[in-house]
Formats: C-alpha cells, sequence, structure tokens
C-alpha cells in the first residue's frame, strides 16, 4: 500500500493509561495498537469485568463492526499508555476494496481470532484451571514478553483479577496457583516474570 495512503486514512493518537478510549462501544472506527497493551473489557448482565484478552503491537480490534455488527460489544482500555491508529470503518472499506494485500491481511488476523477463541472456549470446557492459567501466561509471555537470560518479563500490569477473567475462575483460586507457580520457581510476580516457560507450556499441555 502507498505510504501517501496510510498517511490520509489514518489517525495516530496516544491515549494514556486507565481511561477509556473515545470511540468505546461505537461503530465508528477501526484499530490497531501501534506500541502499548490494549485490554478488552466486556460487561456482564450484573456489571461484572468480563476481560476478554490483552492485544500488543500490530494487534487490531473493532473489526465485527466491518461485517455489519452495529454496536462493538468490547470496551477498549489502555492497559498502558498506547498508541493507537485509528481508521473510519468507510476508509477501511475503502482500502480493502483498493488493495488485496490488505483485505488478506485482516482476514489472516480474523482467522487468528476465531481460532483463539475456540481454543479458550475448549481451554474452559476441558482443562483444569491450573492448566488454563500456565496457558494464559504462556501466551501472554510469547505476545508480550520480553527475553532476557533471566526468563522473560511480561511488559504489561496484570492483576489476579485479570487473570481470572482471562480463565473463567475466581481471584482466590488464581492466588493459590499463582503462589504454587512462585514456589516451584517457574514464576516472579514482583515484576510479572516467566522464569521457565518450558515448565508452564507442560503444565498448559502445550508442549
Amino acid at each position: 500500500m502507498p505510504k501517501y495512503a496510510g498517511d490520509r486514512l489514518f489517525k495516530s493518537c496516544v491515549i494514556p493509561r486507565s481511561p477509556a478510549f473515545p470511540f468505546s462501544g461505537f461503530p465508528k472506527a477501526f484499530s490497531f495498537a501501534a506500541h502499548g497493551t490494549v485490554k478488552l473489557l466486556q460487561y456482564s448482565a450484573s456489571g461484572e469485568e468480563v476481560l476478554l484478552g490483552l492485544l500488543g503491537p500490530s494487534d487490531l480490534f473493532g473489526g465485527l463492526t466491518m461485517l455489519g455488527q452495529r454496536c462493538y460489544p468490547q470496551n477498549a482500555f489502555a492497559q498502558t499508555t498506547c498508541c493507537v491508529l485509528v481508521i473510519t470503518i468507510t476508509d477501511f472499506r475503502y482500502l480493502l476494496r483498493t488493495y488485496s494485500e490488505v483485505a488478506l491481511n485482516v482476514l489472516d488476523a480474523v482467522a487468528r481470532d476465531l481460532e483463539a477463541a475456540q481454543a479458550t472456549i475448549r481451554a474452559i470446557s476441558t482443562l483444569p484451571v491450573e492448566a488454563r492459567i500456565a496457558r494464559v501466561l504462556v501466551r501472554l509471555a510469547d505476545r508480550l514478553g520480553e527475553a532476557d537470560d533471566g526468563g522473560i518479563l511480561i511488559q504489561s500490569p496484570l492483576s489476579q483479577q485479570d487473570l481470572a477473567a482471562m480463565v473463567a475462575t475466581t481471584s482466590e483460586t488464581v492466588s493459590r496457583v499463582i503462589s504454587g507457580l512462585r514456589r516451584s520457581g517457574d514464576i516472579e510476580t514482583g515484576r510479572q516474570w516467566i522464569r521457565n516457560r518450558t515448565n508452564l507450556a507442560r503444565l498448559a499441555d502445550e508442549i
């Protein structure tokens, strides 16, 4: 895609940590995380927060509006200070019609999201909570982590409540499992280090 097309159609927004993005809940824009971590939340009928996922650089969100959904059911929050590239749905549809490579890349991204959603449903249905937590930690380490000789540092604040929402359990259960992983030396919770990815992946039944 020519550089001028992106410059003309995309708007760059720097979002400070915590507040909801201005367009949350509305089908006005399609967005890419360029820097930082975006938290996707949905609210239950009782008003409780349900964490749907954490997105990192190059991840996209708001895409269901392209498929005709009138209201985007997820709310996007800045988990860290973020730079987000925003494009209106009308302009993005223009890019899809004009540049086949863009359309193919978006199709690949949607397919990955669907595959991840199906894997999450299977995990919640079939895996014990210890394996579900290990699975989430491994995936976050792979997507948002920074590796060095000491392990992998997950570059995003992550609370036990967040983990509980991602694996469909309680904060108390997460606390118990995390304590066990810390005692075994697999993780360090002070700065969210993954010290032994191999053991976590084995626990998650991913190797």
